[in-house]
């Protein structure tokens, strides 16, 4: 943002998740988007007193730690598509 010398409350953070999603859904796929939940649930644990780091994401950076990384697993795990994939799995 700063290297475009844009101010970042003006920047749309979520616009590479809505394009890309668009993109995959264009091509058929399944998206599943975890940016939502994510950031209510980074949200509730900084609201609850969590410190910053320790909520979803490594401090002073935007990838998940291991509790974020655990959600979006989670997050992943209940899409239909991998159920429907599990259950091939245990038919074989």
């Amino acid at each position: 943002v700063a290297r475009e010398h844009r101010a970042p409350a003006g920047y749309d953070w979520g616009l590479p998740q809505r394009r890309l999603g668009a993109w995959g859904e264009a091509l058929g796929f399944q998206v599943v988007d975890p940016l939502p939940t994510m950031r209510e649930r980074h949200e509730a644990l900084v609201a609850a007193g969590t410190p910053e780091g320790g909520a979803l994401y490594t401090p002073f950076d935007s990838h998940w730690n291991a509790r974020g990384n655990a959600l979006a697993g989670e997050l992943l795990a209940g899409a239909p598509a991998l159920k429907s994939l599990k259950g091939l799995q245990d038919n074989e």
